[in-house]
């Protein structure tokens, strides 16, 4: 009876045991599966912040998510895609490429792959680490031989290089893989002017602008060729075309210049009247401007515009030279030796900035100042230094 109590006592006993550790490994199996479910919707909280961020272009908020998401899964391939891209919205070129590298690493899809060598060169080459760049590109195009983007990319970087028959080959494909692409036909119109080559660069614009009648850089570049040519008239045209579609500084600068070679001076002013009201800061309209009011003898508003440029652009000698010799139009001797020694202080090869400072320094009564200068305008080849020199130092 004893034993069979005993036997009893021990069977429940281990009944009850076997029920405990049961009942614990059901609740370290729920442990464990709430860990990672939280885990899981904290990696998607992170993603979802992340891509909100980018949308609304705060990189710097999206770079912080992003790194939120890499700690809770270090696998996952699109983030680093996406951090990589942040970074280099934030100009962090270094710190894409190692998030490329990482990728690299990694289990890639070939259009993942893709995507890691394209961007990769275009963080390089905004590093202007061009070798580097040119080898991830020629990976990218293997990858995908029918991405024209790459192709186009590849083509800058050859064109940075100097291989310009390169970057040709490689716009040709462009025009290859998008034949309805204006900008394609643009981009291979510049090359090819760049290269001397305007009859078939007026060819691609014109078929540019056939395919896209707003394309404003199409019209603005083939009003260039036009320009070269001294088709005055047709460049015109182009630049006004171009202007009604994009009102840009650069374009009313270029018309206006088109307009005094016709002889259409109050035009020309009103053109750069227009920039400056477009950008009060761009240096250029300022200089051209100071130049033709200095051609119509306006030498103080000439001088107004020149030192205006400066003012946005202080190491430009050429404005420091043209200034001075609109100082000597208004007899400011010691201006004109100032701005003289300012343009050879920026441009210490100029020969016309020595021979204009020799003869000033000459007229203000410092004729060894004066020899000097014209002495070294003449050895660096100047026939109006070395006149100079044999007139007034002999």
């Amino acid at each position: 009876m004893v034993r069979h109590l005993i036997l009893v006592f021990l069977f429940l006993l281990s009944s009850t045991l076997a029920n405990a550790d049961g009942l614990a490994k059901e609740q370290s199996q729920d442990d464990t599966t709430t860990t990672v479910s939280i885990s899981e919707n904290a990696l998607t909280r992170c993603d979802e912040l992340a891509q909100i961020a980018i949308k609304q272009q705060d990189f710097t908020e999206a770079l912080s998510y992003l790194a939120c998401a890499i700690k809770i899964d270090s696998t996952v391939v699109a983030n680093y895609l996406a951090r990589a891209f942040v970074k280099s919205q934030l100009l962090d070129y270094q710190g894409a490429i190692s998030d490329y590298d990482r990728l690299l690493g990694m289990s890639l899809t070939w259009s993942e792959a893709y995507e890691t060598y394209f961007n990769r060169a275009l963080a390089y080459s905004a590093l202007s680490e061009f070798k580097s760049a040119l080898t991830d590109f020629d990976k990218a195009i293997y990858l995908n031989a029918g991405y024209a983007d790459a192709f186009y990319n590849r083509s800058i970087v050859k064109w940075k290089c100097g291989d310009y028959m390169g970057e040709l080959a490689d716009l040709n494909k462009v025009v290859q893989l998008k034949p309805k692409d204006s900008n394609a036909y643009n981009s291979r119109g510049i090359a090819r002017s760049m290269m001397g080559d305007f009859s078939l660069a007026m060819n691609d614009f014109n078929k540019s602008i056939e395919l896209q009648k707003d394309n404003a850089w199409a019209f603005y570049n083939r009003a260039l060729i036009f320009e070269q040519q001294g088709d005055q008239l047709h460049a015109l045209r182009d630049y006004s075309a171009a202007i009604a579609v994009k009102p840009d500084v650069q374009l009313y600068n270029q018309r206006a210049k088109v307009r005094e070679k016709l002889g259409d001076y109050r035009g020309a002013v009103d053109d750069y009247n227009t920039a400056e009201d477009l950008d009060s800061t761009f240096a250029q309209t300022f200089y051209n401007r100071a130049r033709l009011k200095f051609e119509l003898m306006d030498y103080p508003s000439s001088i107004v515009d020149y030192s205006a440029c400066i003012k946005y652009k202080p190491d430009y000698a050429s404005a420091y030279y043209h200034r001075a010799l609109a100082r000597e139009k208004t007899g400011d001797r010691e201006g004109v030796i100032e701005d003289y020694s300012h343009a050879i202080e920026f441009s210490n090869k100029d020969a016309s900035s020595f021979n204009g400072r020799g003869i000033a320094r000459l007229e203000s009564g410092d004729a060894e100042g004066g020899c000097k200068d014209l002495a070294r305008s003449a050895e660096l080849g100047s026939t109006e230094g070395y006149a100079n020199y044999q007139a007034h130092c002999k």
